[in-house]
């Protein structure tokens, strides 16, 4: 399950919570909701992406992440990803090697707190959460504003 929420009430960061196992499929209706939620506001969004508990990955991995940096739009500020295990970052590496023109800047950290502390650098933030929302729906059910 992959969930994707509001992380302040001024919708300027966006929260890509991924749970223990998800899917391709769960991947890619995350990365549609997460680009309708940006596009619906005309303002910059970071996006905070947490594979902190993430264990296993599907198959395609590399064309589904290329496929969803290929998505982002004007409005996407910066990148965080949340994560201890450097798989993500050498996945980041290689995918900018070889395609270099489908590249965003991501920054990579263990925490929340330093995503929050990254986030916060780029511009005022106000009320972003102290602690990432809970997994408790999927991303069909999300709410546009």
């Amino acid at each position: 399950m992959i969930r994707v929420v509001w992380s302040n009430r001024e919708k300027t960061v966006l929260l890509m919570k991924f749970s223990h196992r998800w899917t391709r499929e769960q991947f890619w209706n995350a990365s549609q909701s997460a680009h309708r939620m940006i596009n619906s506001v005309d303002h910059l969004v970071d996006v905070i992406v947490d594979l902190s508990v993430s264990q296993s990955t599907p198959r395609n991995l590399i064309q589904m992440v290329v496929s969803s940096m290929r998505m982002t739009t004007p409005q996407t500020g910066k990148v965080v990803v949340i994560s201890r295990s450097t798989l993500w970052s050498n996945l980041y590496g290689y995918i900018k090697r070889v395609y270099p023109n489908d590249v965003i800047a991501v920054d990579f950290v263990p925490t929340y707190q330093d995503a929050k502390t990254i986030i916060k650098q780029s511009f005022s933030v106000d009320e972003l959460t102290d602690t990432p929302p809970t997994l408790g729906y999927s991303t069909s059910r999300f709410a546009r504003a």
